[in-house]
């Protein structure tokens, strides 16, 4: 019996060596939780990296180049329409931290060093 889906999201918005580092992440995840949704957020130029996975359902792509923080904004209120079951941020950058903080999801999960790690779940 398969259970219900539940939508993951995973954030990486650094480098392409690092969306790449993450796709061990991706397959992990899935394995995990086989019938989840996983959405991944990533920097524009990057999209290439995970436009035909196979696991990966939707990529958000986040525009640093011009308009970084509307683009941001924008993208964390289209991203609020979704219920996450995981979020996981794959990096400690203050903007990863915000849109993990901003998430209506029941776990957030992501580095301590982040500085807004304290409102994140704590997982053992």
């Amino acid at each position: 019996m398969r259970g219900p889906t539940q939508n993951i999201l995973i954030i990486q918005t650094a480098f392409i060596g690092d969306v790449i580092l993450a796709t061990s992440f991706i397959s992990l995840v899935k394995e995990k939780y086989p019938n989840s949704s996983i959405h991944f957020v990533l920097r524009d130029g990057n999209e290439g990296l995970l436009k035909n996975n196979p696991l990966v359902d939707r990529v958000w792509v986040w525009n640093k180049k011009s308009n970084k923080n509307k683009n941001l904004w924008n993208m964390i209120k289209e991203l609020r329409n979704y219920h996450f079951e995981y979020v996981f941020t794959l990096q400690r950058f203050f903007s990863t931290g915000l849109i993990t903080l901003m998430m209506k999801a029941n776990h957030k999960i992501a580095f301590d060093k982040n500085s807004l790690s304290i409102f994140f779940t704590k997982e053992n």
